[in-house]
């Protein structure tokens, strides 16, 4: 004989789901060219930062050869060194525009001498406005300098530019791996020609992964965050592995009338892989007492269990409504009460049939 006896057994929620990588990203080149090297395969283990391809140079060298000329040739109009470091310069102060304001002051004393020989009537009146003309259009000249030199400046500016997106360009024709984690796949081959944009290579993220679980709409309102999910994977063998519940869907799906729920699973062994189907226990109330008997204790028949107790030297069967079942117990959920005694192994026991309890 046993007595029914209350246990902590957790309540869980049984489900399926798929493994899938923490972040699948396809990487591509953000400049177009020939593909030159193809450093990894599917399979590989990527580190942050490692280069994985790299495009043919010579286009982007060129490119960055000629901007550096271009750029050279601005800072030169400008008075600036060709590779100096950059100064700020004033439209006054530039060389242009000093030479145009030379030639302006030269022209207003050679009109003011001219108009004091005209008011001593030593020179014709006509010569004086020819004299002030020329002042006229120094000065317009003045003000075409500076118009000029700030082009230059504009002109040099866009050189630099050019410059800083040909040094870019050529940084960008090799493809580094932006997080640590592994191939998925390869979609070009070297000799061929890529655009910008379109991918090369699938990267996984693999550490930590996400298991993404289904919950029946009628269990979605127990599922909460941080709740601790035991899964086994289909071809894994029995060896349990456990995560902890992240991300909760914001919708049922119409389809099927489940919840999406992401679980969160250390992956530090490199064991799990992504696309794995899996079975889940979502452990919704961990201390949870219960009543259990040991398994034996339970006959089955035509779909009902039973557990037998012994009245009058008789065994009487009770119709029980059994749970989960943990080890060598496992939980009734009614049908019999604490305490009660019950025949330990009730194999072969048939209704009525005399029993002889020992003490």
């Amino acid at each position: 004989m046993v007595d029914i006896c209350l246990v902590k057994m957790a309540r869980t929620l049984d489900v399926t789901g798929v493994l899938a990588a923490q972040e699948d990203l396809a990487l591509g080149f953000q400049v177009a060219g020939r593909l030159r090297e193809m450093s990894v395969d599917v399979g590989d283990h990527v580190q942050e930062g490692q280069q994985l391809a790299s495009l043919e140079l010579a286009d982007f060298v060129l490119a960055q050869s000629r901007s550096r000329a271009a750029r050279t040739a601005a800072r030169v109009k400008l008075g600036m060194s060709a590779e100096g470091e950059d100064v700020v310069i004033e439209v006054e102060s530039a060389a242009h525009v000093r030479e145009a304001q030379a030639v302006l002051s030269e022209a207003k004393l050679a009109c003011d001498r001219i108009q004091q020989l005209v008011s001593g009537k030593l020179r014709a009146p006509v010569e004086l406005d020819a004299a002030v003309a020329a002042c006229q259009i120094a000065d317009s000249r003045v003000q075409a300098a500076r118009e000029q030199v700030q082009t230059w400046l504009a002109e040099s500016q866009q050189r630099d530019i050019e410059l800083q997106q040909s040094n870019k360009n050529l940084q960008d024709s090799k493809l580094a791996s932006p997080f640590s984690g592994r191939v998925a796949e390869r979609r070009a081959v070297v000799g061929q020609y890529v655009q910008a944009g379109v991918p090369v290579l699938e990267l996984l993220r693999m550490q930590p992964m996400r298991l993404r679980l289904l919950v029946p709409e009628r269990m979605a309102s127990d599922v909460k965050a941080m709740m601790l999910v035991n899964f086994t994977v289909d071809g894994g063998g029995a060896v349990v592995v456990q995560g902890i519940v992240r991300r909760i869907g914001a919708v049922i799906d119409r389809s099927n009338r489940t919840l999406l729920v992401e679980a969160e699973v250390p992956n530090l062994d490199d064991q799990l892989r992504p696309g794995s189907f899996c079975r889940a226990s979502i452990i919704v109330q961990p201390d949870r007492q219960v009543m259990a008997v040991p398994k034996n204790a339970v006959v089955t028949f035509a779909g009902i269990d039973r557990v037998y107790e012994v009245e009058n030297g008789v065994a009487k069967e009770r119709p029980v409504v059994i749970g989960r079942a943990t080890g060598d117990l496992v939980e009734i959920q009614s049908g019999v009460e604490p305490g009660n005694s019950i025949i330990q192994d009730a194999r072969g026991l048939l209704p009525n049939m005399p029993v002889t309890v020992r003490g």
